[in-house]
């Protein structure tokens, strides 16, 4: 019986130094390139199809079809961390470039309105602040 004891703590203590090793494993990747981090979040929420969506049908006007999007965006966007969310939108917004060029949307106007996202979405109380071309061309940094 006094063997079984010390196999079976010693197979929890293993456990627990695995467990440990592999958190701590994560928190370093992670720390460590937090642009794969975000890369990997935006490809969990489908490269933001549904704010890529949103933005094309704001152009065309289809309000009914807005609002489904605005909110499937909302949760898309809020099911990342903070510090992703803007990079992953602005990605996105190169992604699709070709797809607001082809909607005939200028690529300035899909970017202002992508900055303002998560504000309006409620998930954070400042806009985003983009590095893309675009994004400068309007004056906004």
């Amino acid at each position: 019986m006094a063997k079984l004891t010390i196999l079976v703590a010693t197979l929890a203590a293993v456990l627990l130094v695995v467990d440990a090793s592999i958190y701590k494993t994560t928190v370093v990747i992670d720390e460590e390139n937090p642009m794969q981090r975000c890369r990997e979040e935006m490809r969990g929420q489908d490269n933001l199809r549904h704010c890529m969506e949103y933005m094309m049908q704001q152009s065309r006007s289809r309000w009914s079809d807005q609002m489904g999007h605005f909110d499937m965006c909302c949760r898309q966007l809020g099911s990342m961390s903070q510090e992703c969310r803007c990079e992953n939108l602005e990605e996105a917004m190169q992604m699709h470039r070709e797809q607001f060029q082809r909607q005939q949307m200028s690529m300035s106007e899909a970017m202002q309105t992508a900055r303002r996202l998560p504000t309006v979405c409620r998930l954070q109380t400042r806009e985003c602040s983009f590095r893309s071309p675009y994004a400068l061309r309007t004056g906004n940094h």
